[in-house]
C-alpha cells in the first residue's frame, strides 16, 4: 500500500495567469488518486484548508496561514525565489521548504535577451511611431544610434539557473 498525503495546492494570485487552473488540479487528482488534493483559490481558503495538509504547493504563504497548519511537513514553491514564503516562524520550524529552481530559467533568459534587444534597437520608439503612423528614423537613430549586442559587454549579477541560462545566450 502506498502512503497517502493530504496536499494543499494554493497557487492563486490577483493576476489570472498566475492561478493554477482547476483542470490542472483535477488532473493531479486523477494522476495521484492515493493522495487527497485540496485546492485553495484565496488566502482565506488557504488558511482554512491548511489545517489538514501534510504538504503545501504554493508561492505565497503568510504567517497567519502557516499558524493554522497542524500537521504540515513540507512546502514546495513553484518559484525560484522563496521571498513569498519565508518568515521567521517558518524558518525556525521543522517544515521542509523546497523550490522549483531552474524551472523557468530558459524562458526567463530568452525574455532578458528579448528586452535587451528591444532596448538596444529602440523598438519601443519604433512601435510607438508605427502606431502613430509616423516615420521615426530620426528619433530612432538620433543622437545615439541603436546598439548591437555584438561587441557589447554584459554584467549578470547572480549565476543561478537563470543567470547561467542568460549568460549562455549572451555568449
Amino acid at each position: 500500500m502506498t502512503a497517502s498525503a493530504t496536499i494543499l495546492v494554493a497557487i492563486y494570485s490577483r493576476f489570472a495567469a498566475w492561478n493554477i487552473p482547476i483542470a490542472n488540479v483535477a488532473a493531479l487528482r486523477r494522476q495521484f488518486p492515493q493522495h487527497t488534493l485540496l485546492h485553495a483559490r484565496s488566502h482565506d481558503e488557504a488558511r482554512e484548508l491548511i489545517a489538514d495538509a501534510d504538504i503545501v504547493f504554493t508561492a505565497v504563504l503568510n504567517p497567519d496561514v502557516f499558524d493554522a497548519a497542524r500537521k504540515l511537513r513540507w512546502i514546495h514553491s513553484p518559484a525560484a525565489g522563496l521571498e513569498g514564503i519565508l518568515f521567521p516562524g517558518l524558518i525556525e520550524s521543522p517544515v521542509m521548504v523546497t523550490n522549483s529552481r531552474g524551472l523557468s530559467a530558459e524562458t526567463i533568459a530568452e525574455h532578458v535577451l528579448a528586452v535587451v534587444l528591444a532596448i538596444f534597437r529602440k523598438l519601443p520608439v519604433a512601435v510607438e511611431a508605427q502606431r502613430s503612423r509616423e516615420w521615426a528614423q530620426a528619433a530612432i537613430v538620433g543622437a545615439m544610434p541603436p546598439r548591437t549586442i555584438a561587441g557589447s559587454r554584459v554584467l549578470i549579477v547572480g549565476l543561478g539557473a537563470i543567470g547561467l541560462a542568460t549568460a549562455k545566450r549572451f555568449a
